[in-house]
């Protein structure tokens, strides 16, 4: 009989994730978004995660005048950033994605160094592959 693993969030994020110090520009985070096809920026102090530029914070920002994007990171970043650790299983991080209304969560080790990031479509595709998960098979 084949022995059925515990799904972890691990197993579903993506790495590397792109991360910038919160003296960065925004304009950084824009542009990293852009090129790299990414919807967050993990913003980070000795490998920890401080707060998050998603795309709704950009928008935001411009829509405050284009001069935002010279600001730093850290006056338009989300934080704190909810986090989630690299061995939870999926349904945790749906649930907290979920309540908090939020897209993206940091993956992070048991130090709380950040790992990866997993957004709520990363979750979605993994749910819609594996549906039993849902129900904790």
């Amino acid at each position: 009989m084949q022995e059925i693993s515990t799904p972890i969030v691990s197993e579903i994020m993506q790495k590397p994730v792109h991360t910038l110090p919160p003296a960065d520009k925004l304009r950084e985070a824009a542009g990293i978004m852009s090129k790299e096809n990414v919807g967050s920026v993990v913003v980070v102090e000795n490998e920890r995660p401080v707060g998050i530029v998603t795309e709704k914070d950009l928008i935001k920002a411009l829509d405050e005048g284009s001069g935002k994007l010279e600001q730093p990171i850290r006056d338009a970043m989300s934080n704190p950033v909810t986090t989630i650790v690299t061995d939870e299983h999926p349904t945790v991080g749906l649930t907290m994605m979920a309540k908090k209304a939020i897209t993206h969560l940091a993956v992070v080790d048991k130090e709380g160094k950040i790992v990866g990031i997993i957004s709520q479509k990363d979750l979605v595709i993994w749910f819609m592959k594996h549906p039993a998960a849902m129900l904790g098979f």
